[in-house]
C-alpha cells in the first residue's frame, strides 16, 4: 500500500497524546455541547444580534498530530506535510499544514455565531503557508445580512507573526430559536 510507511507512524503520534488530558478534553467538549443545547430553547431569541459588524475569534496551535489526523481523514499524505527533510528543500523551507485543515477552522468560527449555523458556501484564498506548530487566529465578521436568514461572513486567518495566511468569505444560513 502506498502510505504504509506513514500509517506505521500512528502509534508514535498517538503516544504523544496524554490519555488523561484527552479524556478531560472529550468530557469538556460534551459538557459544552450539552450546555449549548440546554440554553437553546424554542421561542427564545438569541442574545447576540446578527447584524453586520458582529465579530467572533478563535485561536488554535496546529500541531503535527493535527496534520497527521487530518491526513487520516482526508487521505492527503503529501510529503510536504509529513517529511521535514523533504519539506526543507522546497520553497516553504519546512513542513506546512494542509490548506484545508487551516480553513476547516472556519467551522469553529461559524459555530460561535448565535443560533444554529449551516455553511452554504465558502471561498478562500491561501496567501501564505501555515507551518506545523504555528498558532493561527481566526476572525469572522458578519458583513451582510441577506434575505432568508442568510449571512455573508468575512473570514481571515492570521499566524503568530501577525501575517494574514488565508482570507475569504462564508455564506451561512442561521436559525435562531424563534425561526425553528
Amino acid at each position: 500500500m502506498k502510505n504504509d510507511h506513514i500509517s506505521k507512524k500512528l502509534p508514535d503520534v498517538l503516544s504523544q497524546i496524554d490519555p488523561e488530558k484527552h479524556e478531560k478534553l472529550i468530557l469538556e467538549i460534551i459538557k459544552n455541547l450539552y450546555s449549548k443545547i440546554a440554553e437553546f430553547k424554542i421561542g427564545q431569541k438569541t442574545e447576540k444580534t446578527l447584524s453586520p459588524g458582529l465579530e467572533v475569534t478563535f485561536e488554535k496551535r496546529l500541531t503535527y498530530a493535527d496534520v497527521f489526523l487530518f491526513s487520516l481523514i482526508s487521505g492527503d499524505w503529501n510529503v510536504i506535510h509529513h517529511s521535514e527533510e523533504i519539506a526543507k528543500r522546497t520553497k516553504f523551507g519546512g513542513r506546512v499544514v494542509h490548506g484545508l485543515l487551516t480553513t476547516s477552522l472556519a467551522s469553529a468560527l461559524m459555530e460561535m455565531l448565535p443560533g444554529i449555523v449551516v455553511l452554504l458556501s465558502v471561498e478562500f484564498q491561501y496567501i501564505r503557508p501555515v507551518y506545523v506548530g504555528d498558532t493561527v487566529r481566526g476572525k469572522a465578521v458578519v458583513v451582510d445580512r441577506l434575505p432568508g436568514n442568510r449571512l455573508r461572513v468575512e473570514v481571515k486567518f492570521i499566524n503568530e507573526r501577525n501575517e494574514v495566511v488565508v482570507k475569504g468569505n462564508c455564506m451561512v444560513l442561521v436559525w435562531d430559536s424563534v425561526n425553528l
